[in-house]
Formats: structure tokens, C-alpha cells, sequence
């Protein structure tokens, strides 16, 4: 049998998109229980030593643009939900310092618990604990806009987008 390609359609940049049926499903149940942290992915990302938090600012706003979900927002159109990018939305990070490990593990799963307004967004906050030593990086996400094998590619691309800007270098454009 003959191969048959079937490119897959875009939409304009910027313009608001369908959800998909898991996104919907998502939506619908923050419609019954508004902020639910149930859906909210965190993950933790530990660093030996000091981090150049200018490094990891440059690495957090690549990271940002490079993935323009983490951008969205959902809003009605015609009654009907859709994912939206606003770029006015810009997620930041902050940094907060502790002495005590077992506090910054307890902070993190504080911050985990918060939920998202999905209407509202942005739908990812990055939270940098650090001790006097060591730091540990939680980004927390709604399902939303993100899944496991995700969540691995940000995970890499921040780590290397750090690594590059800690050498002074631009990150890899290449996936």
C-alpha cells in the first residue's frame, strides 16, 4: 500500500485553538471544582551547588518563549472553551531561601497544592528554593498544558538552556 501523508492543520499564531478532548475534559472539571490542584504537575529539579540565578532567569524566559503553551490561558468563545496564548502572560520565577532541606521539600509541597485558575493563567509557576549550598527548582504545571513526556523535554531543555547561558552561550535551537 502506498504511503499517504496527512500534514496536520495549524492555526494562525495567536489564534485561539479547539481543546482537545483530555483538555476539555480537564477544563470541565475545574468548571465543578474551580482551582482543584489534583491536575497540577510539579517537578522537582535538584542543583549541586550554587545557581547563577541570572543564568536560570535567561534559561526560564528561553524556555518560556520557546514554548508558547506555557503561555495559555482557556477562554469562551461562542460558550465553547479554547485555548488562547497571551503573551502578556509571562510565567516568572522566584526565589526563596531556606537552611532546612526538609523545609524547602515541605515549601514545594505547599506550592503544589495551589491550584489554577485556567481562565485567568498563566497555567505554570517556577518556584527556586536554595539553601545555603545547594538549590532545588519546582515548576509546577496544570495537565492542561502538560503531560509525563513533556514535562521530560522541558526538563532537558531547561538543564541545557541553563548550561549554555552559565558559559556565556545561546541555547540550541535544534529539538
Amino acid at each position: 500500500p502506498e504511503s499517504v501523508e496527512h500534514p496536520v492543520a495549524h492555526s494562525d499564531p495567536g489564534s485561539p485553538a479547539p481543546l482537545s478532548f483530555n483538555q476539555l475534559r480537564l477544563w470541565m472539571h475545574d468548571q465543578i471544582h474551580p482551582g482543584d490542584p489534583s491536575y497540577t504537575i510539579t517537578m522537582r529539579l535538584d542543583h549541586q551547588g550554587t545557581l547563577d540565578k541570572e543564568a536560570f532567569s535567561h534559561a526560564w524566559s528561553y524556555i518560556c518563549n520557546r514554548h508558547e503553551i506555557l503561555h495559555s490561558r482557556i477562554d469562551l468563545i461562542d460558550e465553547e472553551p479554547v485555548m488562547v496564548l497571551d503573551h502578556k502572560l509571562s510565567p516568572t520565577w522566584t526565589d526563596v531561601e531556606s537552611n532546612q532541606e526538609d523545609e524547602i521539600t515541605s515549601m514545594i509541597e505547599r506550592a503544589s497544592m495551589r491550584g489554577f485558575d485556567l481562565e485567568a493563567g498563566p497555567l505554570v509557576r517556577c518556584r527556586v528554593f536554595r539553601t545555603h549550598a545547594n538549590a532545588s527548582v519546582a515548576i509546577m504545571m496544570h495537565h492542561i498544558v502538560s503531560d509525563g513526556w513533556s514535562c521530560a523535554v522541558l526538563q532537558q531543555e531547561l538543564a541545557d538552556a541553563y548550561k549554555a547561558y552559565v558559559r556565556s552561550q545561546e541555547p540550541s535551537s535544534e529539538p
